[in-house]
């Protein structure tokens, strides 16, 4: 009876774990590096949450921007103002009230609040940045949060402040994960051969998933370290319940 358990313990775990060790995996939303070109040119776009620095400049003088309503007259230091995009899309300026950013790229923006400042100010220019720019990446050496301060970064430049590629990454198949949420695709890119690595946009827009997937010896090894923990686990309960059977029932 007690086999039997151990059994079935075992068979719980080989189909729950599946020696699944690698991340983000969906054949459905791979997509072709020739269906990615060279040339592509990414922009980011305002969304909810993002944080958004502001510059006002008043007849090429940098003003503060609480200075439109008066408020303040001095110019700090640091007189570029942040805002927090909220969850409709929207920032309250000075003035202006509350008015919605969330979709335009920032030179749009930036357009935006120079025509509707312009009402009040000479010769207004106000110049927005989404503060916020980075990229995840996720790999052998753990997790981290990379901030960019372009739409774009080269992926060169994103594996080597991660700290390269270590003895136990698949070099041969860095996974890229872009786009808006709820419309993400991924993509590969082989480091191993130049021939591949022009053929492939080394680009990655802001806000992607660079994953480093391990080689597949390094997750044979992660399943067998878990497998032999599961084993380990079972012959203690089995040697356990052999000295408690031989206490109670005396030796045969």
């Amino acid at each position: 009876m007690f086999c039997r358990v151990c059994i079935y313990i075992l068979l719980i775990f080989l189909s729950g774990c599946g020696f699944k060790y690698k991340l983000f995996q969906d054949e459905r939303t791979f997509i072709d590096e020739n269906e990615y070109p060279i040339t592509f040119q990414y922009t980011s776009k305002i969304v909810p949450s993002d944080k958004l620095s502001i510059d006002v400049y008043n007849n090429s003088k940098k003003i503060p921007l609480t200075a439109i309503d008066g408020s303040t007259t001095t110019l700090a230091k640091n007189s570029t103002q942040e805002y927090i995009v909220d969850s409709d899309g929207t920032i309250v300026l000075p003035i202006l009230g509350e008015i919605k950013l969330a979709g335009l790229t920032e030179k749009e923006a930036s357009k935006l609040l120079t025509q509707k400042y312009s009402l009040y100010l000479q010769d207004p220019f106000i110049k927005v940045k989404i503060a916020n720019k980075r990229v995840y990446v996720f790999g052998e050496s753990g997790a981290s949060v990379m901030p960019i301060a372009t739409d774009q970064v080269l992926l060169y430049e994103v594996l080597a402040r991660a700290g390269g590629l270590g003895d136990g990454a698949d070099k041969g198949a860095i996974q890229i994960i872009s786009g808006e949420l709820g419309s993400q695709k991924s993509r590969y890119i082989d480091m191993t051969r130049l021939s591949a690595l022009n053929r492939s946009n080394l680009m990655i827009p802001a806000n992607s998933i660079v994953y480093i997937q391990p080689r597949f010896m390094r997750s044979i090894n992660m399943a067998v370290g878990d497998f032999n923990t599961i084993i380990g686990l079972i012959t203690n309960t089995f040697s356990s319940y052999l000295s408690i059977d031989y206490i109670v029932n005396g030796r045969k």
